[in-house]
């Protein structure tokens, strides 16, 4: 379904914080060791179904914005 471009905008910025990233390199870290805790993997698994949904909404926002000839707000954590 395609996406307007003034909700395309949502959804272009990135809704992890510092810490949220911190948090998911530890948590990538302890996994390629070996040493997560079940807790631990359900919520790096929650981390990368989150990515992975907000990868597909950018791909939408950005037809969206190439269709409509706007340019996408910048997204402070990826200059």
């Amino acid at each position: 379904m395609p996406m307007a471009p003034d909700g395309a905008h949502i959804f272009c910025p990135s809704i992890f914080s510092e810490a949220d990233h911190a948090r998911m390199q530890e948590l990538m870290d302890k996994s390629n060791e070996g040493a997560l805790i079940p807790g631990e993997k359900a919520e790096l698994d929650g981390y990368v179904n989150i990515a992975n949904v907000l990868s597909v909404m950018h791909s939408h926002a950005r037809t969206a914005f190439r269709k409509s000839g706007s340019a996408p707000l910048r997204d402070p954590h990826n200059p």
